[in-house]
């Protein structure tokens, strides 16, 4: 079956001097309904999602390095870091992510049915940092 993703109002923007081998660029991804299934499996279903990162891309090395980036699913607040390479027999990649300051209910916001009208109204007093 494979992957499947649905992305609904997909709003991306990237600004970079792509005449150089080596330069940042800077970009912005907002997803209004983001859907992720795997081998029938939904793991996420209709996502507000919100991208913001500096990408650091090595033309000559068909290197890219996050530099800077923040990522906002739902209520789920995520840092990543790392790299993803392509070289001539396989793809490296190393990734790294962390939630800097996120509430336990704020993962219930990326769970299939969990993140509705009334989330807001939900209490938690759990606070939790993940680092991966």
């Amino acid at each position: 079956m494979g992957v499947k993703a649905v992305l609904l109002g997909l709003n991306h923007t990237g600004k970079g001097d792509f005449t150089a081998s080596i330069f940042d660029l800077n970009t912005k991804t907002d997803i209004e309904k983001a859907t992720i299934k795997y081998n029938g499996v939904t793991y996420l279903s209709k996502v507000n999602t919100r991208l913001n990162a500096i990408i650091n891309a090595d033309i000559n090395d068909q290197k890219y390095t996050l530099k800077e980036s923040n990522l906002i699913v739902n209520a789920l607040e995520v840092n990543l870091n790392g790299f993803l390479q392509l070289n001539e027999q396989d793809i490296a990649i190393d990734f790294s992510f962390n939630t800097p300051k996120n509430q336990f209910k704020d993962v219930l916001s990326i769970l299939p049915n969990a993140y509705t009208q009334d989330f807001a109204n939900v209490k938690g007093r759990w606070h939790f940092r993940f680092q991966w």
